[in-house]
């Protein structure tokens, strides 16, 4: 497994965590070069690429008429071209190992709905969705034997909007398999445990799909 991070310190703490299955390399996900070079890499190393998750974000507060250019620009930069440049140096060495393939694209509940005070987030996140279902199409259409599906997370302890959470509140989540009250929220390990599905051929009729995983909130009516 390959754990890639422009954050060498975190990058290195998760593939610590992971076990001695893991490697981490340094990355810029919206840098093409650095792309080629570590699919490159994993080439040469591997032979192959089975699975690759899209997991790269961040989140720059800003509405559409106080969002700088700049800033709209980080946000797709890592988010929107991240996404393509992935999946477009990954899907060649997918198709060479000649088994199946996986990618799995970490989305957003804000492509579905209109948070105004992080234009660039959901921007980006509405691209993702959309990029999905052309890469999935792509692939059937190529033949590869490549499934690409979005996971699309609500309300994530730790996440990129979760500025209150605290480590006892998430070991909490993290060790409880409860169903969650109303629109509580989720734990790292429920992203997780659907990418491990993805990633599996246990999910080997799904392409295209864009998982809602947020219990229930985008379906809560107002009140």
């Amino acid at each position: 497994m390959i754990v890639t991070d422009i954050d060498r310190e975190k990058g290195e703490a998760a593939s610590a965590c992971i076990g001695r299955e893991a490697r981490f390399i340094h990355q810029d996900v919206g840098d093409e070069n650095r792309w080629r070079e570590v699919a490159g890499q994993v080439g040469s190393e591997h032979g192959r690429l089975d699975i690759l998750v899209n997991n790269a974000g961040l989140v720059e507060y800003g509405s559409v008429e106080d969002c700088s250019l700049a800033s709209f620009r980080r946000a797709t930069n890592v988010m929107v071209e991240g996404v393509f440049l992935g999946s477009k140096h990954s899907i060649p060495l997918m198709a060479a190992g000649g088994g199946n393939g996986s990618i799995i694209n970490i989305c957003s509940m804000g492509s579905h709905l209109g948070f105004s005070n992080i234009i660039g987030y959901v921007a980006a996140k509405g691209a993702v969705r959309s990029m999905t279902k052309s890469i999935a199409i792509h692939c059937k259409a190529k033949r590869y034997r490549i499934r690409c599906n979005s996971i699309h997370p609500g309300k994530i302890h730790g996440g990129l909007v979760d500025e209150q959470t605290t480590a006892e509140l998430a070991d909490a989540r993290d060790n409880s398999f409860d169903v969650l009250p109303g629109l509580a929220y989720g734990s790292p390990r429920d992203i997780a445990e659907l990418s491990l599905y993805l990633a599996s051929d246990r999910s080997r009729y799904m392409t295209g799909a864009e998982l809602m995983i947020d219990n229930g909130y985008t379906i809560t009516p107002v009140r």
